[in-house]
């Protein structure tokens, strides 16, 4: 066999695979909106907007995110990370929870979110609890849904940064089951105190946590004869921590991260954190990344460039390379 000539291919092979790979990395850009039918995160969107009233109905009416003008109060109540046995809130997980106003009107909001935050909010909902309607669950989950199929729709509307999600109506979901909730001192909702039937519906979406940086969320609805509201969200995403070299985000440095990353450039694989993959921080992803941290996993080359071996912040920024999500501890 020509030697050369296996090496003039395989050094043709190597450049096509580096070249190939290249045009896999790319910017952090656009949304996506969770499909009505889908459970992300473990729940459907009627599951979510339980959870999602459960935390309103639990904040007093100082410093309420739904009668907030500003956006100041946007983090009131959350994260909830579960784990409080006089609660009936549920572990928020990764979601964090946008609102509207109460009773209607025009509102603009400023605010940052943490990075790897999925947002979830309502355009339209309503909620029954306490009412003699509500004294248990079926007949609870009757009046509401007869409540809730009474109004007629003449707005809504959804953009974010600028473009119109569609075909909203699909997103009409209703709590699975009954639920409780509590309602504190000084709730703008009620009489305080728990009650263990409650029942929501809406139309909600969830959004995918988006890429750092400035976004703007804007809804508007309005039934026949209502005021209508008209919210926008101008959201600031936090960069997001992260350790160079642990694509595999799981805090550990092993074989896992290089395969993640190969299994990304060749096979669709999916990165959560583009900027964990390069490890040399050129501001791109190719076929030397994975070299390059085998050969310090197996303690013959260099360690990846920063942040690394501990959580940190990018020191590109301005590269190609996002990071939407990174399990970096609190």
């Amino acid at each position: 066999m020509d030697s050369g000539r296996m090496a003039l291919r395989f050094g043709v092979f190597f450049f096509a695979l580096l070249s190939e790979a290249s045009l896999q990395a790319g910017e952090c850009q656009g949304f996506t909106v969770f499909p009505s039918d889908s459970k992300p995160y473990g729940r459907s969107l009627g599951g979510w907007g339980a959870e999602w009233w459960k935390w309103a109905l639990s904040l007093p009416t100082t410093g309420h995110p739904v009668s907030d003008d500003t956006g100041e109060f946007a983090h009131a109540g959350q994260p909830y990370t579960g784990g409080d046995p006089t609660s009936c809130r549920l572990d928020q997980g990764p979601v964090f929870f946008l609102a509207g106003t109460r009773g209607g009107g025009k509102v603009v909001r400023t605010c940052t979110i943490p990075c790897g935050k999925a947002l979830f909010f309502p355009l339209l909902n309503v909620v029954g609890w306490g009412a003699p309607e509500c004294e248990n669950c079926p007949r609870c989950m009757q009046e509401v849904d007869a409540f809730w199929k009474s109004g007629k729709i003449e707005i809504l509307e959804c953009a974010i940064d600028g473009e119109s999600v569609p075909d909203l109506q699909k997103y009409d979901a209703a709590s699975p089951e009954c639920f409780c909730v509590i309602l504190p001192e000084d709730s703008p909702f009620g009489q305080p105190g728990k009650y263990d039937v409650a029942v929501s519906a809406g139309y909600w979406l969830m959004v995918a946590p988006l890429c750092p940086g400035p976004h703007t969320i804007r809804f508007r609805a309005k039934t026949i004869g209502s005021p209508g509201l008209d919210v926008t969200y101008n959201l600031t995403v936090e960069p997001c921590l992260f350790r160079r070299g642990d694509a595999a985000g799981d805090g550990q440095y092993d074989l896992a991260d290089p395969i993640r990353i190969l299994n990304y450039m060749f096979a669709g694989g999916r990165l959560s954190c583009l900027a964990s993959a390069d490890l040399d921080d050129d501001g791109q992803i190719l076929l030397n990344d994975p070299i390059y941290l085998l050969t310090y996993l197996f303690s013959i080359g260099p360690q990846p460039a920063l942040p690394f071996p501990d959580c940190g912040l990018d020191p590109s920024p301005g590269d190609a390379l996002g990071c939407e999500s990174y399990p970096c501890p609190p």
